[in-house]
């Protein structure tokens, strides 16, 4: 038998439990006649089997997650379907999901880190301290601009504190944390423009933190790793600009919107959070359809309908070839002007090529890039970084804050 098979079962067997003790009890009230309660049943079960549907996660053998992770895939599944629920049925995709971001860690005090809120270039912007801080000196230190996934349309300080807590203690470096406009309600390039305005105007008061600007590290994971680059690509052609990034960190970023025949997206087509038709979704939000793109309504993850793939191409040619929008679009002489890399994809993640391709150009363009898939892991998995006690996870993230530790003392 298969983990899922029995965690399934167990769940079943306990909403058998709850129904018969309802049932006993509402009888030996006598409040409920016999066919009030087959009613009930019917209800129940029918409501039991919709949101087993709308949960169910098909985890690959290679996910040895513990229960607790699985669960956190499994409450993403189902709020991603009600999202699509009621987009189907005329309301807002993203409003339901901004509804479940909580974090409670938020309103508890963590001795090792310290929260503080700023403003910076007109973005509301929280600072994740170290009270044990690594750095070099207090007056010189490094530090992480964090760009955050959320398909440009989800995702706030309250979901990512977690992680960037974690960040701030492993690598001993402040965390700012813009909170950037999100589509559909604020499009391409809006959100870009606000990471751009607040690395710039934090860099202007990089002292007054004990930061160097000349030692900003720029992180960020899916959406927030197309940010990141294209943050990157603002800076060094702007010759105005006062900074350049000395490293970059990217955790499974969405890079591309060209092509969705990619072995990652063929392969992971069913996976556990991230599908080719959701990429598509917050594509079309990003570029600020407020609903889906008529050529994406019957998007079909293969493409294989040659006439919805030219309605495809069409529409989202002008984005497709912005190397601000989708950074592999990118000619090798804007690559260049890239700092040095380090990517992190996830094996069970449609957007993992996209990682792997980026690595691929830099490395044969002479660029100093490393490269780390692992092999366990789906989309979004990095959120739990910190949250959950899973080695693997644990092991692969620190040597990712390690190579930033690293790179900092080069800047």
């Amino acid at each position: 038998m298969t983990v899922i098979y029995w965690e399934y079962k167990l769940r079943g067997q306990l909403v058998l439990y709850l129904i018969r003790r309802e049932c006993v009890r509402y009888h030996s009230a006598g409040t409920l006649s016999n066919a009030m309660a087959s009613k009930g049943l019917i209800i129940l079960g029918v409501l039991t089997l919709v949101v087993g549907y709308l949960s169910y996660v098909k985890f690959p053998e290679a996910c040895d997650y513990p229960f607790h992770m699985k669960l956190y895939y499994i409450l993403l599944r189902l709020v991603t379907n009600v999202s699509y629920i009621c987009h189907c049925l005329g309301g807002s995709y993203v409003g339901f999901m901004r509804l479940m971001e909580t974090d409670v860690t938020m309103g508890i005090r963590d001795e090792g880190v310290s929260v503080s809120r700023h403003t910076f270039g007109e973005v509301p912007t929280t600072i994740f301290s170290p009270t044990r801080a690594e750095s070099e000196s207090e007056e010189n230190a490094p530090a992480i601009m964090y760009f955050h996934g959320g398909g440009w349309t989800v995702g706030s300080v309250e979901l990512y504190s977690i992680l960037a807590r974690s960040l701030a203690k492993y690598t001993g470096m402040k965390v700012i944390f813009p909170q950037y406009r999100l589509a559909p309600e604020h499009p391409y390039p809006a959100g870009l423009k606000d990471c751009v305005a607040a690395t710039v105007a934090f860099a202007q008061k990089a002292s007054k933190f004990g930061v160097s600007k000349d030692k900003l590290l720029f992180v960020g994971d899916s959406a927030g790793g197309n940010l990141a680059v294209a943050v990157s690509f603002v800076l060094a052609t702007d010759a105005d600009a006062p900074i350049e990034p000395c490293h970059m960190g990217l955790i499974y970023p969405l890079l591309q919107i060209s092509n969705f025949m990619l072995p990652s997206y063929r392969k992971n087509a069913d996976a556990p959070l991230l599908n080719p038709e959701i990429v598509a979704r917050v594509v079309a939000l990003y570029m600020g359809y407020k609903r889906n793109l008529p050529a994406l309504e019957p998007y079909h993850p293969t493409m294989t309908d040659e006439r919805m793939l030219e309605l495809y191409k069409k529409a989202l040619q002008k984005n497709a070839a912005d190397p601000f929008f989708s950074p592999l679009a990118a000619t090798d002489d804007l690559l260049r002007l890239l700092p040095d890399t380090h990517i992190l994809t996830s094996e069970f993640d449609v957007l993992r090529d996209d990682g792997l391709i980026l690595y691929q150009r830099m490395k044969s363009l002479g660029l100093h890039v490393t490269y780390r898939n692992m092999e366990f892991a789906a989309h979004g998995i990095a959120n739990l970084f910190g949250a959950v006690k899973y080695d693997k996870l644990t092991n692969a993230m620190i040597e990712f804050v390690n190579i930033f530790k690293d790179e900092s003392l080069n800047c």
